[in-house]
């Protein structure tokens, strides 16, 4: 649980580090995020979530907050996940912020 806890800390500090905006406070491996770009449009957050799950590679969510503004969720729930999945989870997802 402390790894995958630690795994949930680094994509924090990963996605802002390329100006994602953490919407959730949590020591649990759940990231709830979101990016200026998308400015809020759930329907923008649910076609990158679409094109991410399509590739197989990583499976998202989207939410609404209690606030009702959209998020996309990631939760760290593999034993064998580690930093390299998350490197490559980071550029999956600026490679599909991109092209919107």
């Amino acid at each position: 649980i402390e790894h995958q806890a630690d795994l949930g800390e680094y994509l924090r500090e990963s996605l802002r580090a390329h100006d994602y905006l953490i919407e959730n406070q949590t020591m649990l491996p759940v990231v709830c995020f979101s990016h200026p770009d998308w400015n809020g449009n759930h329907t923008a957050m649910s076609a990158a979530v679409n094109l991410l799950k399509a590739e197989g590679e990583f499976w998202l969510s989207t939410i609404f907050l209690s606030n009702g503004r959209p998020a996309i969720r990631a939760c760290i729930t593999s034993y064998r996940a580690g930093k390299d999945d998350i490197d490559a989870l980071l550029e999956a997802l600026e490679g599909v912020r991109r092209q919107a």
